[in-house]
């Protein structure tokens, strides 16, 4: 995937993340998505992530990714 790609694909997951737009972000996963935390904690696998997301979008309703270029 050439690099403009990748960073529109960036884009649109985070999009997603600040609409808090679950079923939008499970499409943008691959069914062997994997997710690294801060920490280095490694989650592997769509419906994991899901499950996941879902319950950060309950804990955190406000969360919101800004970007500044």
């Amino acid at each position: 995937m050439d690099s403009s790609k990748l960073m529109l694909t960036a884009l649109r997951f985070n999009d997603r993340i600040n609409q808090q737009d679950l079923e939008g972000l499970v499409e943008l996963m691959t069914d062997d998505h994997t997710f690294i935390d801060s920490e280095g904690n490694v989650t592997k696998g769509k419906d994991t992530m899901k499950q996941g997301w879902k319950e950060f979008f309950k804990k955190y309703p406000d969360y919101q990714n800004n970007f500044i270029a």
